[in-house]
């Protein structure tokens, strides 16, 4: 091989090999390899998810089992993570960042904020699955299935306090807050507040566990109406399944 040929090999070798780093990749410890592996499940990069990076150590969102969270300040969009963070918690928090960008890709159709949280909570699990195995124990699952079911008797019971019963979780969290009766209050807020807890958490692992939708997540960080409204009617039926699975006639 001529000199003028390996050192063209060497150049292309080169360029395949090493990425650009923007200003929160640079900050991360991540190869080049992991991050080219992330934008190709993911359909975009970790710099376009996030405007900047706060460190773990300076961060009051991350600590003990939570290795990274994407949150806004000063109306950029802000990763705040230890340098080592897993590829795992990355794809999961890269999905809120890339929802979240005031200019970007993402509209979710509706006007449900309950089920648009639990939507992004769901398609920031799936990513995550991508890079480690979700499994949420029979005990969460459980516990699902029991706040559901304390929900829905505390609002048969207060009935009369609430002039909707089919409000989004979120709006209907509005108007308990608004009972003056403290005692009433405080039952039906505790309750409606485990469920939706329960919902974008362990609901949203168990439905990204079982997807097997064509979907990429790029498609699903922003989808057409009619993705949105397949995507939550699947996760709907989830909930109804271990609803039934625990609490079933």
């Amino acid at each position: 091989m001529g000199a003028e040929t390996w050192n063209s090999y060497e150049e292309n070798t080169e360029q395949i090999e090493t990425m650009d780093e923007g200003p929160v990749t640079s900050e991360l410890e991540i190869s080049d390899q992991d991050a080219r592996e992330l934008e190709q499940s993911l359909g975009f990069s970790i710099d376009e998810a996030f405007d900047r990076y706060i460190s773990g150590e300076e961060s009051g969102l991350v600590g003990g089992n939570t290795h990274a969270a994407a949150g806004t300040e000063d109306g950029e969009v802000v990763l705040e993570a230890y340098r080592d963070v897993p590829l795992s918690s990355l794809a999961h928090e890269a999905v809120h960042g890339i929802m979240r960008q005031p200019d970007g890709r993402t509209e979710l159709p509706g006007d449900n904020p309950s089920d648009q949280t639990l939507y992004e909570e769901f398609v920031a699990r799936k990513a995550e699955s991508m890079f480690e195995s979700i499994e949420p124990t029979e005990v969460e699952l459980r516990a699902l299935a029991d706040s559901r079911k304390a929900y829905e008797e505390a609002c048969e019971e207060y009935e009369e306090f609430l002039p909707d019963k089919e409000l989004d979780l979120n709006r209907q969290i509005s108007h308990i807050e608004a009972i003056e009766d403290r005692a009433i209050n405080e039952e039906l807020y505790g309750k409606a507040e485990a469920y939706r807890d329960d919902r974008n958490s362990v609901l949203a692992a168990e439905a990204a566990r079982r997807h097997e939708g064509k979907k990429d997540i790029e498609d699903l960080v922003d989808p057409d109406e009619e993705t949105y409204r397949q995507t939550l009617e699947y996760i709907k039926n989830v909930d109804d399944e271990i609803f039934d699975r625990y609490h079933g006639s």
